[in-house]
């Protein structure tokens, strides 16, 4: 700022150039270093008639480096670093670490420096020093380490009950930690709760309300997911009920010479072994002068 050309009478201090030449401003994100070449002292006095040229001389205040770089005098290190569960977005083409010019406000470091981002499900917890405000002027070298911390509005809890006609397997986890929006899958679960049932029953699946749930369900909110059982075999009073999906139906019949007693209609779940129909089916008493001979067809 001001004029840049002066002519100047020989034999003139040079206190005086300096006082009339112009002001120096440098960039943003600069220093004002000094001139090229150096000015002369003050009490030097301008002798010869050469045309002088001067060139004002900058220094970048904050300088993106490697970690192994060289720290240039009258600069400090300052770093950046993360912990786990996020990473840091440089600005600077991958580099977290930055030689800083002394006494230059901490402004020009967080114009410069990396983001915090955590990952899905995560947020900011903090860095272990806090960072100075912007005015503040870096003096020294520093570390700074961020850390993230779940966010609980991002993830739901999954728990399993045994329900009432089975036990969990010994040492099944029941309960999941899962990011909202994600399958169990996703988030790592490879096998839900392994379900004993008890005798004369077949575990079906895990069910909250009418939803099952499986490796693959989409989960958006907490939620408790109860055992649900099928009894293998069903006595059928009624023979007009439908047959369940899932079951096939059997009939025992007297036949002649003898009676049953017992339920002789039987709903039977598929894939269930005949000696739980055996356990249930209806005896045969042979009326007198008979004996019970077997069934057609064979069971």
């Amino acid at each position: 700022t001001g004029t840049a050309v002066l002519d100047v009478l020989k034999g003139t201090k040079f206190s005086e150039v300096i006082s009339a030449m112009p002001k120096v401003t440098a960039d943003s994100g600069y220093s004002h270093l000094g001139w090229d070449p150096a000015l002369p002292a003050g009490a030097d006095v301008v002798s010869d008639s050469t045309v002088k040229k001067y060139k004002a001389t900058y220094t970048q205040n904050v300088i993106p480096v490697d970690p192994g770089a060289t720290t240039p005098d009258g600069y400090v290190r300052i770093s950046f670093t993360h912990g786990a569960n996020g990473t840091l977005t440089t600005k600077t083409n991958g580099k977290t670490n930055f030689d800083v010019k002394v006494d230059t406000p901490f402004s020009e470091v967080k114009a410069v420096m990396p983001d915090a981002t955590p990952n899905a499900g995560y947020e900011i917890d903090a860095w272990d020093a806090p960072l100075p405000d912007g005015a503040a002027l870096v003096k020294a070298s520093a570390k700074y380490k961020v850390s993230f911390k779940k966010d609980p509005t991002k993830w739901a809890t999954v728990t399993f009950e045994k329900g009432s006609n089975g036990e969990f397997a010994p040492g099944a986890t029941i309960s999941f930690e899962v990011l909202k929006g994600k399958s169990l899958s996703e988030s790592g679960v490879t096998t839900l709760p392994t379900i004993n049932p008890a005798a004369g029953y077949t575990f079906v699946g895990f069910k909250n309300g009418a939803t099952t749930i499986d490796l693959n369900t989409k989960i958006s909110d907490s939620g408790t997911y109860t055992a649900e059982y099928a009894k293998n075999v069903i006595p059928v009073e009624d023979t007009s009920t439908p047959v369940p999906a899932g079951y096939v139906r059997i009939t025992f019949e007297k036949g002649d010479h003898g009676t049953l007693t017992g339920t002789a209609v039987l709903d039977v779940l598929k894939g269930t072994k005949f000696s739980e129909v055996k356990a249930v089916m209806p005896t045969v008493t042979a009326d007198s002068g008979y004996s019970h001979s077997g069934w057609t067809p064979t069971l």
